[in-house]
């Protein structure tokens, strides 16, 4: 990764607006892959600056396929070193649960190496109110 870090966070970095400004993006590509109701997919983004954020200037938009996902956190963005106009290839991992509304969270690893998830296909985030509380 060519990504200047500072890493005062985790590897594994939470999306965000998964299921607000990005929703449409990530609703599409759950249907692109076929994900279902409970759905997991793991894959390829690109980080790029988000020049035209009207919130951040700085934002890191994370795309899948071309499509705006979400951005990264604030904190995780402003330690990374990626001039505007480039882009790096990370991991994504997406958790969906589509029943009603699409309920969706997802992560990119930032480190080197092979990701070291908080989460996997068999162990997945809490999505709904009730799954919070649970954990």
């Amino acid at each position: 990764m060519t990504l200047g870090i500072t890493l005062q966070f985790s590897p594994c970095v939470e999306v965000a607006g998964t299921t607000t400004f990005a929703k449409d993006a990530v609703a599409a590509l759950v249907d692109r892959k076929g994900l279902g109701e409970r759905g997991y997919y793991e894959g390829q983004a690109q980080l790029q600056r988000d020049t035209a954020n009207p919130v951040d200037p700085q934002a890191l938009a994370v795309l899948v396929e071309g499509q705006k996902v979400g951005c990264l956190p604030s904190y995780a963005a402003k330690d990374l070193t990626l001039p505007a106009g480039t882009s790096e290839r990370v991991r994504y991992q997406l958790h969906i649960l589509g029943d009603q509304k699409l309920l969706a969270k997802a992560y990119v690893w930032l480190g080197d190496g092979d990701p070291e998830w908080a989460h996997a296909r068999e162990n997945p985030p809490a999505l709904t109110s009730r799954e919070r509380i649970n954990s």
